[in-house]
């Protein structure tokens, strides 16, 4: 996997040179334009003198950071806000120009600085120097430098002399700088010569040549890596991992999507990595070929449906068309097959991509044959001739891939087939978000059965089939793993159920695949929606071993599918919405690679206090080193007002840093750690006094955790809380306490004084009192006297009194007996009342049930004769004049509106009162529709006055019947002595009242006749040919939606009926 950053990321110069990592992991790089830090989260930029850029870095035995550059050499140090800066060297040299040092070495305290003209020695008290000729670099052998000119012999630095080598007969290798590894023997050197392909050894002072041979070699310019693979940087081809036996395990350049082909250094990390170090950036490159990757980088921005390997070369049916991959290369696209494919499988001798425009023979990359079936998902049941097909539209078919000939099977079955399962005759087939297809293919005549989550299934999201080693039919879901009942229910309810043998987690599981071996490969969606990949190891006693810790190095995203290599036991191919990962499990990869948690931020209200970077001096040392751990001598006191305290931190790992995670606790503060975050900075507000020291875990994409940092400080209490504080408040504390006693002791002796003479007062006034009192005893005595007496009168009073009390007792007592017999008799009459009152109710019910009952069973007769009246008029045609007819068809209309009428009191009586707001234009108008004939007949003018018109709520039904009747009478009732009829309607809301008034200029209402017209079946009128019951039915409607009726009329001038409805009704 390869990690770029950019100049936009570390905000420098383009182009990189050299690293160096220090002690506890932090990584410095020389840059275009200085200098640059990375500590897994932040990039600091440290300026160079001069702006100067830097070719050169090396970190020395003591871990302490050397910087070369052009005319410039110095080291890295660090201020008291622990921030690190160059400091420069330049004053104690001598030489006034000395070019770019191209490479730095070290031999315990002793530093080398090459150049193109000199070999510059310092050892923290002076400088030395050696004239070179054309310097291109060197090596430590045996704490020895050696140093190589172009086209010269090599040289050795002994006893303060550069001189060449004695019995080297050669000037091969003719560059030497970085391009020098050790081999698996201490005493060895291999060396790649830059200008020829051969590969050399050093060994003693003595180079001899081997037999291998590099393609890169004349192009290399760097070396690292380890005793199994080495990786060689390149000036014009990329980057290069292979071992000594001259195999290249695989070669990265601009080809499989490198920045760039120019690379200048590369380093290892010691965890799991290299970096590279180019004139576009720096890369960090996942060494080890467990896991690797083709993400947008590498032109792969494209998802995968699924993936078939069986020949080495693997073929990836993707939304796109279909790709190819061949060793070490990037993805390459097949035009023929662009569509969206949804399925890849091998069939006979070729492969077959089932996509929306038609299905894909595949033959090899060039050559492929489209087939016309259209919308195929998936296949199953191979033979040699035909096999079995699922299409979206158009069911199961059978095809023939020689003749091309298609068979309808299952017609009925369409959809998205996900996953297929062939035994025998019997077929497993999973339709997504549908269900389950369960197909006997009965000698080709197939029978099927459906199940979903009436069967036992949670979910039909996307259900995956597999058999187990055991013989198990599997089913994946979105609630874990479900297999068949062995003993369902009759009713199929339970014919899935949980399958617990590889884990009773209930996963949600979207992808799975097993190997050989009967390992399972899933990926599943966890509870916070993100995504991971898991396996589940088959042991030797057919138990499962949950093993995630490899497999944490794919990230979150979503997975598209999972697919165990058939070419290549051990490689698993997992596609996601990030790209193509290659995962091979055979390669072994330490994940307890210890690595530091580093705090390289503290501040106080956006004031910095701590970069984090301490320095130190071992022994007698004039150059610190710099270390992340902080001393006693560095402890913080902090003033009380600045308790508002912020961290920064971050984990010296670096591989994917962004998936670090961290805990944390204050000591002095906090009970326990913090819960695992991402999130690398943490803040505290309203400190107390107090020693606290700040702890900071981390822990990498692995869950391997780092070791902890610890930042100590102290926040000082408040002055009012300090000793000095204390011991004032305690000096002034006693000394109002004095001043108090002495006040309280002076007002003691003063309310003495006042009380002496508050005595001799009173012994005055108590004599004076005692003789008031002897004169008021002799009164208390005549007074005792005459009460006496009056004692003894009130006792004869009292005698009298009991004896009128004792007569009263005895009459109330009779009363109580009379009361007694009284409620007995009116209990009685109460019962002969309500009696009374039921049998009222029970005859008024029948009553009612009969007026219903013979307003219906009249219906009949009255429809009959109508009947019969009209096939007399027809028979007989000169009877359609006869007056009895007449008179016969006209009682008949008569008797059956008499029956309508009595029909809608039984109604209103037994109807329920549903309130709703009312538009009285709307059902005025749907009224006059319905007495249309009548209006047209009488020529009316209707005059309006509506006000507040939407406020009313009411039954419209009810409604509807009281205007029906009112507008009836009026119209029915006219004064034919008026030139203009009139009508008017007028509402209005006066507080919580809403009336409702009909007037009209018709023959008006007698006066004596007024308390009547409201009786069933009272016609106060000669002209009334009515039954008597309109105006009863608006009484009855009016009372039964709880309103009020009140009529005002002057003979032969106005009728006006007023209606009060009650706003607050409900």
């Amino acid at each position: 996997m390869i990690q770029n950053y950019s100049s936009k990321e570390y905000k420098a110069g383009i182009s990189n040179w050299d690293m160096a990592i220090g002690n506890y992991g932090i990584l410095y790089f020389s840059n275009l334009t200085g200098l640059l830090r990375y500590d897994g989260y932040n990039w600091d930029y440290i300026k160079i003198n001069g702006g100067k850029i830097s070719r050169s870095i090396h970190k020395d035995y003591k871990g302490r950071i050397y910087i070369g550059s052009n005319n410039e050499i110095g080291y890295l140090n660090s201020d008291s806000l622990g921030q690190v800066y160059y400091q420069s060297l330049r004053k104690k040299l001598q030489i006034e120009q000395f070019g770019n040092v191209i490479q730095t070495l070290s031999i315990k305290d002793k530093i080398y600085f090459i150049t193109l003209n000199y070999l510059i020695q310092y050892d923290q008290s002076e400088f030395k120097h050696w004239k070179l000729n054309k310097g291109f670099g060197g090596f430590i052998y045996n704490e020895r430098i050696y140093i190589k000119e172009v086209d010269k012999e090599l040289k050795k630095l002994e006893n303060d002399s550069l001189n060449a080598i004695p019995m080297i007969n050669t000037i091969n290798p003719n560059l030497i700088r970085n391009n020098v590894t050790n081999l698996t023997q201490s005493d060895e050197l291999y060396i790649i010569d830059i200008n020829s392909n051969k590969g050399y050894k050093f060994k003693n002072d003595s180079i001899f040549e081997t037999k291998l041979t590099f393609p890169f070699g004349k192009s290399v310019l760097s070396i690292t890596g380890n005793e199994n693979s080495f990786w060689a940087s390149t000036v014009r081809d990329g980057i290069f991992n292979f071992n000594l036996k001259s195999s290249i395990i695989n070669h990265i350049g601009m080809k499989n999507g490198f920045p760039t082909n120019i690379i200048f250094n590369i380093h290892s990390d010691k965890q799991n990595g290299v970096w590279a170090l180019h004139q576009d950036g720096i890369t960090r490159i996942q060494s080890d070929k467990k896991i690797m990757c083709w993400n947008k980088n590498k032109n792969s921005s494209f998802i995968i449906s699924e993936i078939s390997n069986k020949n080495s070369i693997p073929y990836f049916a993707t939304l796109n068309g279909l790709y190819s991959l061949k060793k070490n290369s990037m993805l390459n696209f097949i035009p023929a097959s662009k569509d969206r494919l949804f399925h890849i499988f091998e069939y006979q001798n070729f492969r077959v991509a089932m996509g929306e425009k038609g299905m894909y023979q595949i033959i090899d990359s060039k050559n492929i044959k489209t087939h016309p079936i259209q919308k195929a998902t998936n296949s199953f049941d191979f033979n040699e001739s035909t096999i079995s097909i699922t299409t979206f539209n158009d069911g199961i078919i059978k095809y023939n891939f020689k003749n091309q000939d298609v068979h309808e099977y299952i017609p009925e079955i369409n959809g998205f087939c996900n996953s297929t399962l062939s035994m025998d005759s019997i077929h497993w087939l999973s339709y997504k978000s549908e269900g389950i297809y369960l197909i006997n293919d009965n000698n080709g005549h197939p029978k099927w059965k459906f199940f979903n989550q009436k069967h036992g299934l949670p979910d039909v999201s996307g259900i995956n089939i597999l058999k187990t080693l055991d013989d198990e039919i599997l089913f994946s879901t979105t609630k874990g793993f479900y297999t068949l009942n062995a003993r369902p229910k009759a009713d199929s309810s339970d014919f899935f159920v949980p399958h617990t043998k590889i884990t009773s987690e209930k996963l949600n599981i979207n992808n799975i695949d097993q190997d050989k071996f009967g390992n399972y490969w899933i990926t599943v969606i966890e509870e916070s929606q993100k995504q991971s990949v898991i396996k589940y190891e088959r042991q030797k006693d057919g138990s499962y071993l949950k093993i995630t810790q490899a497999l944490k190095v794919i990230p979150n995203q979503n997975f598209s599918t999972i697919y165990v290599d058939e070419s290549e036991d051990s490689v698993v191919w997992i596609a996601g919405s990030e790209g193509l990962y290659r995962f091979d499990e055979k390669i072994k990869v330490n994940y307890d690679i210890k690595f530091n948690t580093f705090i390289n931020n503290v501040s106080l209200r956006d004031s910095l206090i701590s970069a984090g970077i301490y320095k130190t001096y071992k022994g007698l040392d004039s150059i610190p080193t710099l270390t992340i751990q902080q001393s006693e001598d560095e402890i913080p006191k902090f003033d009380f007002s600045n308790n508002n305290i912020k961290f920064g931190f971050s984990a010296l790992f670096y591989e994917q840093p962004k998936r670090n995670q961290y805990s944390y606790k204050l000591e002095g503060f906090d009970k326990k750690w913090s819960s695992w975050t991402s999130i690398n900075n943490k803040e505290y507000t309203n400190l107390p006094a107090g020693s606290y020291t700040f702890k900071v875990k981390s822990k990498n994409l692995y869950d391997v955790e780092g070791a902890t940092a610890t930042y100590t400080f102290s926040i000082l209490p408040p002055w009012y809380q300090t000793t000095w504080a204390y011991l004032i408040f305690s000096v002034i504390t006693v000394g109002i306490i004095w001043f108090l006693m002495l006040a309280y002791t002076y007002r003691v002796r003063q309310h003495r004084k006042k009380l002496k003479l508050i005595v001799a007062d009173r012994t005055f006034e108590v004599m004076q009192q005692k003789r008031v009192i002897e004169k008021q005893l002799v009164k208390m005595q005549n007074l005792n006297e005459e009460i006496s007496q009056q004692r003894d009168d009130i006792l004869e009073k009292n005698e009298e009194l009991e004896s009128s009390q004792q007569k009263i007792i005895t009459t109330n007592e009779k009363l109580q007996e009379l009361n007694h017999a009284l409620e007995e008799r009116v209990e009685k009459r109460t019962a002969k009342i309500k009696d009374t009152i039921r049998k009222l109710q029970q005859t008024n019910k029948d009553l009612d049930t009969f007026t219903y009952k013979t307003s219906h069973d009249l219906k009949g007769p009255i429809s009959r004769i109508k009947g019969i009246l009209a096939l007399a008029r027809y028979e007989n045609p000169e009877a359609k004049s006869d007056k009895y007819l007449d008179l016969i068809e006209k009682t008949t209309k008569e008797m059956d509106i008499l029956l309508a009428k009595l029909t809608q009191v039984h109604n209103i009586y037994n109807s329920k009162i549903e309130y709703n707001s009312i538009d009285i234009p709307t059902v005025f108008r749907d009224v006059m529709d319905r007495i249309s004939p009548l209006v047209e007949q009488s020529q009316f003018k209707f005059k309006f006055d509506l006000q507040n018109e939407n406020e009313l709520k009411t039954d419209v039904k009810m409604l509807e019947l009281i205007l029906l009747n009112l507008l009836e009478n009026a119209l029915t009732y006219f004064d034919d002595d008026k030139p203009q009829k009139e009508i008017k309607l007028s509402t209005i809301r006066k507080t919580n009242t809403f009336y409702l008034s009909i007037e009209d200029n018709g023959i008006g209402i007698p006066e004596k006749q007024l308390p009547k017209i409201f009786e069933m079946f009272y016609r106060g009128s000669e002209k009334s040919i009515g039954n008597g019951l309109g105006l009863y039915l608006v009484k009855v409607a009016v009372e039964k939606i709880g309103a009020k009726l009140e009529c005002e009329s002057e003979e032969h001038n106005f009728t006006r009926i007023i209606i009060k409805f009650p706003l607050n009704k409900e």
